[in-house]
C-alpha cells in the first residue's frame, strides 16, 4: 500500500462522487453506453469554479438564520439548468420541491420551484415535512432541495436504465446548485435516499413512483461544525 496516498478535497463533492461513481460502473443494458453527464456549472458560466471546489465541504449543522429568498431562487435555477436530458429519449422532467424552514418572505413548509418562483405545494407543517424528508442534522437546514422524478412516466423498454439516468441527472443538477450556494456564501450537503413519504404526500398520496434519488441541504454553516 502506498505510503503517500493522493490528497482528497474535504468537500461534499467527495460524497456525491461516492454516490455517482458506482452507478457509472454499472453494466449498460443491451449494449447501450452509459449516459453522458451534462456540465453542471451552467449558472457559473465563465467563472473559474476551482476555488469553489477547493473550499466547499459537507455541512451538517446549520445556523437558524433565514436565507435570502433571492439567493434560494438562484440556487434552485442552477439545479434546473443543469438537469438537462443526457440522451434524446430522456424527455421526463423533475418536480423541484423545496422544503423551507427559514427563507425570507416565504412561509415555512413545502414549496415547488417553478418558472422562477416558489409555489406552495402542500399543506404539510414545516416540521413534519422536514422530518419526513431527512432525519438528524439535515432536518435543521433552512431549506432542502429535492428533484422528484415520476418513474411512472419515465421511458421504459430494452436498453433503458431509467434509475441510472435519473440518478446521474439528479447528481449533476444538485452539484451545480451546491456550487452556486457556496458562491453565495452558504454551505450545503448532498444526501441520498430522502424519505419517500414527504414527496409522495406532496403529490397527493403515497405514490412510490414519485421518487427523489438525492437531495441538497443548504444553509449557513454553524461555526461549531468544524471547530476543533
Amino acid at each position: 500500500m502506498s505510503e503517500n496516498p493522493p490528497p482528497r478535497h474535504n468537500s461534499s463533492g467527495d460524497r456525491a462522487t461516492g454516490l455517482v461513481h458506482p452507478a457509472r460502473r454499472r453494466t449498460p443494458l443491451a449494449g447501450r453506453p452509459l449516459p453522458r453527464l451534462p456540465i453542471p456549472v451552467s449558472r457559473l458560466s465563465g467563472e473559474n469554479v476551482d476555488p469553489l471546489l477547493r473550499t466547499r465541504r459537507p455541512v451538517r449543522r446549520y445556523l437558524a438564520d433565514p436565507l435570502p429568498r433571492a439567493d434560494v431562487l438562484r440556487v434552485c435555477q442552477a439545479a434546473v439548468d443543469a438537469a438537462q436530458p443526457v440522451a434524446p429519449e430522456d424527455t421526463d422532467a423533475a418536480r423541484w420541491l423545496v422544503f423551507v424552514r427559514a427563507v425570507t418572505g416565504t412561509t415555512p413548509g413545502v414549496h415547488e420551484y417553478r418558472d422562477g418562483e416558489l409555489i406552495d405545494a402542500a399543506g404539510l407543517p414545516a416540521a413534519e415535512a422536514m422530518a419526513g424528508l431527512a432525519s438528524g442534522p439535515f432536518a435543521t437546514a433552512p431549506c432542502v432541495l429535492a428533484p422528484v422524478w415520476d418513474l411512472g412516466t419515465a421511458p421504459t423498454g430494452q436498453g433503458v436504465d431509467v434509475h441510472l439516468t435519473l440518478l446521474l441527472r439528479s447528481g449533476a443538477s444538485l452539484h451545480a446548485a451546491h456550487l452556486l450556494a457556496v458562491r453565495r456564501g452558504f454551505g450545503g450537503c448532498l444526501f441520498r435516499n430522502p424519505h419517500p413519504a414527504a414527496p409522495s404526500g406532496v403529490a397527493g398520496g403515497y405514490d412510490l413512483t414519485a421518487r427523489p434519488f438525492l437531495a441538497l441541504a443548504v444553509g449557513r454553516p454553524d461555526p461549531r461544525e468544524h471547530a476543533g
